[in-house]
């Protein structure tokens, strides 16, 4: 009896892990903030000097990484969302139509690529 009461709880410890586990995945995924983040840094970028490459990249890297990633994973994850956005999504954007919804979804796509684990090795 006690053999299978506790087998019960490692399976419900089990799943309840994975719960959390995937929902800190689901939330590290997805940038909801990301399109208001990008438009405000655009347009104050291209404020005193307009150059809509290094701008789009600069607000890229500030919307991507802004202050996260705890483990060296989130840091790879977060670092290849950087050069995948910054190679498929930075010429998205002009300087009067800075398309803050379409870099966002841009940005959403590479996310999807980079959690692939061999992406995150390197492979």
């Amino acid at each position: 009896m006690e053999g299978k009461g506790l087998g019960a709880l490692v399976v419900m410890f089990m799943v309840v892990l994975g719960m959390v586990v995937e929902q800190t995945y689901a939330a590290s995924t997805n940038f909801p903030r990301f399109p208001k983040c990008y438009l405000k840094c655009f347009i104050l970028c291209n404020i005193p000097f307009p150059t809509i490459a290094k701008c789009a990249f600069l607000c890229l890297a500030k919307c991507i990484i802004r202050g996260t990633s705890p483990t060296t994973l989130d840091t790879h994850h977060h670092y290849c969302n950087l050069g995948c956005a910054s190679s498929k999504c930075s010429a998205i954007s002009t300087l009067h139509t800075p398309r803050e919804e379409e870099v966002g979804n841009c940005v959403n796509s590479c996310s999807d690529i980079c959690h692939r684990p061999s992406t995150l090795i390197g492979a």
